[in-house]
């Protein structure tokens, strides 16, 4: 049972810039949101939303020289990870928080057998010896339910797979039982048997070690089978964010209700899909005000300034000067 009261992460006004010879990329605009102890919670928006890049920050590796956390704070155990030694964090890196990136291909080196890889983490973390880290190496193998660990530790990346680097990826991510499991896009690079295989593996996971995760996904669908709460992103700004029951039965934002009526609804036939007008605006050139009025069909004026983020109930806020109205 998630403990309400007890918060394990919590992002104040973060800010990410990537400095590009063509000019500013905003990427992230001043994100707020607090994750519980045990919780899954889920971040969902369109392609270059600002969900990865936000992510990525959490564990301290946003591109650089071009990106820059321009401002904010992140409390992780209530430590501001940001002010943190650089030597510091990558203690915390792979160790108290865990990543899986999107593409397990381009995550695993090629040139290296997966058991060094995954028991990288146990030397650096947990200083064991070489002697004794076959064995923590295959323990977390099985627990991914990767076959006959004990011959695949001696395989290399090309010989595996896209569904059991993965499970690869995922096994280096676990080594160390973090606390809080960053997942990005963990299914975007596989077929779709093998998600299924994926998502019902995390769950169990998730649920075996009580951890706290953060889902990063553009999937509606998987967030209603895994999270307990999700914020939807638009051009790096939370627009709504609530419980996955509330939002998927009173979604207030009308990004929200586009992103919500454009699913598949189960009809048979041939059934014409919702589509949002227009698209994502260039990234160096958003409009002013809220992001989503030139796409929006109850925009006005007042829309030119930014919307301040109300609570609407619970734990339900939004970001949207009409949302009484509409």
């Amino acid at each position: 049972m998630i403990d309400t009261k007890e918060t394990i992460l919590e992002v104040k006004n973060l800010q990410i810039h990537f400095f590009t010879d063509r000019g500013i990329i905003r990427a992230v605009e001043g994100v707020d949101f607090s994750v519980k102890k045990e919780e899954v919670w889920g971040l969902v928006g369109e392609s270059a939303s600002g969900k990865s890049v936000i992510g990525q920050a959490l564990i301290g590796v946003v591109a650089k020289p071009a990106g820059r956390i321009v401002s904010g704070e992140v409390f992780f155990k209530d430590q501001d990870i940001l002010k943190m030694d650089p030597r510091e964090v990558e203690k915390i890196r792979g160790n108290q928080i865990a990543f899986i990136p999107q593409d397990p291909t381009t995550a695993l080196n090629p040139l290296l057998r997966i058991g060094f890889q995954i028991g990288e983490a146990f030397k650096y973390h947990r200083g064991l010896r070489t002697s004794s880290i076959f064995e923590e190496i295959v323990k977390v193998m099985k627990v991914v339910n990767i076959p006959s660990p004990e011959q695949r530790v001696n395989d290399y990346p090309h010989q595996l797979s896209g569904g059991l680097k993965q499970r690869v990826i995922i096994a280096t991510a676990l080594s160390c039982q973090p606390d809080l499991l960053i997942a990005d896009e963990p299914t975007s690079a596989l077929d779709v048997t093998i998600q299924i295989q994926i998502i019902k593996l995390i769950r169990e996971i998730q649920n075996r070690f009580h951890m706290t995760m953060i889902l990063i996904t553009h999937n509606l669908g998987l967030v209603a089978k895994m999270c307990h709460r999700v914020a939807v992103l638009y051009c790096g700004r939370v627009v709504e964010e609530a419980s996955v029951k509330g939002l998927f039965k009173d979604p207030k934002h009308p990004y929200t209700r586009g992103l919500l009526a454009s699913l598949p609804k189960g009809e048979k036939g041939d059934v014409e899909l919702y589509t949002i007008p227009g698209q994502l605006p260039n990234p160096l050139y958003h409009p002013p005000g809220c992001s989503f009025s030139p796409r929006c069909p109850h925009a006005l004026s007042k829309c030119q300034e930014i919307p301040p983020m109300e609570w609407v109930s619970g734990d339900h806020r939004v970001r949207c000067w009409r949302w009484k109205e509409i």
